[in-house]
């Protein structure tokens, strides 16, 4: 990468204060999970958190009004976050369109990171050289990062040391071009990607809060096959979309 995004240019940053604080203060503590001991797991609000059927059945998570299948990216809230996919495995047929959305009452980002080339597994942090005002790249061993700018003022912007392409919805095409789609991404998949995220989606009632950030993800699935998605920020969780002719 030979020069930086200028955040300046996208609308959807518009907080310059506030963005410090939530955006470190949660990358220190995002790799922390929750642990449900025993003696609540049969509670009220553990039974509420993850309040979805078991059920194998597709047209249960599917929107009559929308037209599309909804996967929840976490859940819960208060004393109690999961994470988990819901449902964690999807069977579809090709040109169906899958919304993601957090329905976490918290503010706990998730995303959803298609990286069929291991090669492009993003980090959350990112380390960058600055050459010039105008040529700010990552460094070598850095196949898939590219750094948070944030403006500060009309002549100056401030880099977050936070890699973009984890924050941000990303696709990295066939050809290896990256291109930042913007929040709540609206995006066709046609299987040659190398890299398809949904940067960080949070619950709706946090989105302002996050400039940059998401609150759904909405994919179409063009081809046939198995696609494997994990949650960058935490990546014990999970999922698989199987699409069928």
């Amino acid at each position: 990468m030979e020069k930086a995004i200028n955040s300046s240019k996208n609308p959807f940053l518009l907080k310059r204060n506030s963005i410090f604080v939530i955006i470190l203060g949660l990358s220190l503590v995002i790799g922390v999970s929750v642990i449900i001991p025993n003696t609540i797991a049969e509670s009220p609000e553990l039974k509420q958190a993850v309040s979805v059927k078991d059920t194998s059945s597709p047209k249960y998570y599917y929107d009559q009004e929308t037209g599309m299948y909804k996967v929840k990216a976490g859940g819960g809230g208060g004393r109690i976050i999961v994470m988990n996919y819901y449902p964690q495995n999807l069977e579809i047929n090709v040109g169906d369109t899958v919304k993601f959305y957090n329905p976490t009452t918290v503010l706990e980002p998730h995303t959803v990171t298609f990286i069929p080339d291991n090669r492009y597994v993003p980090t959350l942090e990112g380390a960058f050289l600055v050459e010039d005002p105008n040529s700010i790249r990552a460094l070598p061993n850095e196949m898939n990062s590219e750094p948070l700018i944030i403006p500060l003022d009309e002549q100056s912007n401030a880099i977050v040391g936070i890699n973009a392409r984890g924050f941000f919805p990303y696709v990295i095409d066939s050809s290896e071009v990256p291109t930042n789609l913007g929040p709540n991404a609206i995006y066709s998949m046609d299987g040659s990607e190398k890299y398809v995220s949904s940067g960080w989606l949070v619950p709706k009632a946090y989105v302002d809060e996050i400039p940059g950030a998401s609150e759904t993800f909405t994919v179409t699935f063009e081809k046939s096959g198995t696609f494997p998605y994990i949650c960058v920020l935490h990546p014990w969780m999970s999922g698989q979309i199987i699409v069928s002719e």
